[in-house]
């Protein structure tokens, strides 16, 4: 979207707004790693955005602290969900190749593809298969599971602490 800047009379300035980056910024505000929430994005702050377009829109987090709570439940709910998907796939990929490799005479080989940064060219480095990378994204996923769980519970106590003053 270009916004017309008058600079003067003789010379027209625009702006080109760049959506995907403001939408980058924004996810790095809001926590990052969002989760799919219908038709939109949301973040462990309880924040939201469109999840099909770049420009927006962007939903604040509820004003009452209840369904805010709620919200971030959810968020965490669902993420720790993910992760522990992820994390027993990962752990099954990694039994299955460990038992492959048992059966072969020779390393496994993995083709590694990345952009070369002095030639900004894609390459493809061939190399024995390396499990510790693997069992590194396990640890990981090992720690995402925990620091959802404690989210989890934190969550919960703020609920509880909700319940008792209002039960006074």
């Amino acid at each position: 979207m270009a916004i017309p800047i008058v600079k003067s009379k003789k010379k027209l300035l625009s702006v080109n707004l760049n959506w995907r980056a403001y939408f980058v910024q924004f996810c790095t505000e809001h926590g990052n790693d969002p989760i799919i929430y219908g038709k939109r994005l949301l973040f462990r702050d309880g924040w939201q955005y469109s999840a099909y377009d770049f420009a927006g829109p962007e939903y604040a987090p509820p004003e009452d602290s209840n369904e805010l709570v709620n919200l971030q439940k959810t968020y965490w709910k669902e993420k720790h969900r993910l992760v522990k998907s992820e994390r027993k796939r990962l752990e099954m990929m990694k039994d299955s190749l460990w038992n492959f490799q048992n059966t072969k005479s020779a390393a496994l080989q993995q083709a590694i593809s990345f952009v070369d940064e002095d030639t900004k060219k894609r390459k493809v480095m061939i190399q024995g298969l390396d499990f510790s990378i693997i069992g590194g994204r396990i640890e990981w996923l090992n720690d995402e599971e925990f620091e959802c769980e404690k989210e989890l519970r934190n969550l919960d106590k703020k609920i509880e602490e909700v319940q008792n003053v209002e039960s006074r």
